[in-house]
């Protein structure tokens, strides 16, 4: 305690002094003046009041003003400290030897600014107690009884409350936040397979693609309270195919994959985060040929691997005074091992069971996030360009069919095929907080 009980009743009769001698935004005092029926006196003007060697120490004290968005002013916290949500705060400015009165508001969150140990208090303002919205350089100080803040040592109104150290997995855990976007895909397929009699054709041997183009579908969502995620992904369209005659023919190909993520704290001074992934895919070819140059393929399968990304700024990045709206938010690389494929043709077909199918699926790429305060509620959005690669090795055993012809192709048993494919995409989309900690501490980060 600096200062004592002498000291706190000291600070609130200056406050009070304070108070009336300036009047608080055009406040009603006339019920006070009734009661006490003072003398007529000389006000000063209602908003200002002459600074004193006390006042000077109240200013040098008080909080700065950083910025004001959308009526939520944020204001340097000094060192690591807090204080109660719901505290009243007074928000003035310095005029020569004058402080003008300039709004009030009450506290509603937190949120990290800058390097280690610096927090932005947020404070929404009263809508009819603005006479002048505070700016960068203006003050704040705490107006509330000291009863009324966070739990610890009785301090006086312009002293601040040390907050519980949190444990280092909380502290390092990385935010939850949804997203979701779509944009486009640029893809590009090989395959191989044996050989059919009498043919001598390659098994799916028209299975390839210089370029095809599809429109990706991503939804992400991790949780703020737990540290797992999942995410969902598509697309589909026409796969530009031709026979091995070079008659051109529809053959619409769909590809999902919806996957698990186990999120270890952040790590290296909160730069770098490892995930743990479980994915469950599917691919779905189908085509209007009818013999066995390409046909047509149901594959699923469940894969395991991890995704590493390193953060230049946080998940729920916000822009601050000086900052671009537009930042580099993170790299990442993606990698994916389907340890047991299941193959089943659905036309022709080249056995009944696909034993020892296997494939595996790489991806690299970067997410920029813009922070767009225009846009109402949604204000954050994300740009994400990467590349990646996807390989099936596919092993098939049992009695095979062949096309319905007057000279059937008889296709080889036990063969073996692989198929590769190589793409570019980039995707669209907005990012918002977890939406369970909108609900339920809605006022914990402050308006986003």
């Amino acid at each position: 305690m600096k200062g004592g009980s002498a000291k706190v009743s000291r600070v609130r009769v200056l406050i009070c002094l304070f108070w009336v001698a300036g009047g608080y935004l055009g406040g009603d005092l006339s019920s006070r003046a009734e009661a006490q029926d003072p003398p007529p006196l000389a006000a000063p003007a209602p908003t200002d009041s002459f600074l004193t060697p006390k006042l000077e120490r109240i200013l040098k004290e008080s909080m700065k003003v950083v910025d004001e968005k959308d009526g939520v002013v944020s204001a340097q916290l000094p060192g690591n400290r807090s204080l109660a949500n719901q505290t009243p705060i007074l928000f003035f400015r310095k005029k020569g030897i004058r402080l003008e009165m300039i709004a009030n508001g009450k506290v509603i969150g937190e949120e990290r600014s800058g390097g280690e140990g610096k927090w932005l208090l947020k404070v929404e303002l009263d809508k009819d107690a603005i006479a002048k919205y505070p700016r960068s350089g203006d003050f704040a100080a705490p107006m509330s009884e000291s009863d009324s803040l966070a739990e610890g040592d009785k301090k006086d109104q312009f002293d601040f409350l040390r907050p519980e150290e949190a444990d280092d997995f909380a502290k390092n855990r990385p935010p939850g936040y949804l997203e979701g976007g779509s944009g486009l895909f640029w893809g590009k397929m090989d395959s191989t397979g044996s050989r059919a009699t009498p043919a001598s054709a390659l098994v799916n041997e028209s299975k390839v693609s210089t370029g095809y183009r599809f429109a990706p579908v991503h939804l992400a969502y991790f949780s703020n309270y737990i540290p797992l995620g999942i995410e969902y992904e598509s697309y589909s369209g026409n796969f530009p195919t031709r026979t091995y005659q070079g008659v051109a023919v529809n053959s619409p190909d769909k590809v999902s994959w919806f996957g698990l993520a186990y999120r270890f704290p952040l790590m290296l001074n909160r730069k770098f985060e490892l995930q743990l992934r479980a994915l469950m895919l599917k691919d779905q070819f189908n085509t209007e040929n009818p013999d066995e140059s390409l046909i047509s393929t149901d594959l699923t399968g469940t894969g395991f691997g991890f995704r590493t990304l390193w953060l230049r700024r946080p998940s729920l990045w916000m822009r601050e005074p000086g900052q671009w709206p537009i930042q580099l938010q993170s790299a990442f690389l993606d990698f994916t091992y389907f340890p047991s494929l299941t193959a089943k043709d659905l036309t022709v077909s080249r056995g009944t069971e696909s034993p020892g199918s296997n494939g595996y699926q790489i991806r690299a790429g970067a997410t920029v996030l813009a922070w767009l305060p225009f846009i109402p509620f949604f204000k954050r959005w994300f740009v994400e360009g990467s590349v990646g690669y996807r390989y099936y090795s596919l092993g098939f055993s049992g009695p095979t069919k062949p096309a319905d012809a007057v000279i059937p192709a008889v296709v080889d048993q036990n063969s073996k095929a692989t198929e590769s494919t190589f793409d570019a995409r980039i995707i669209f989309g907005i990012r918002i907080e977890d939406p369970l900690q909108l609900i339920f501490n809605p006022n914990r980060e402050g308006k986003k």
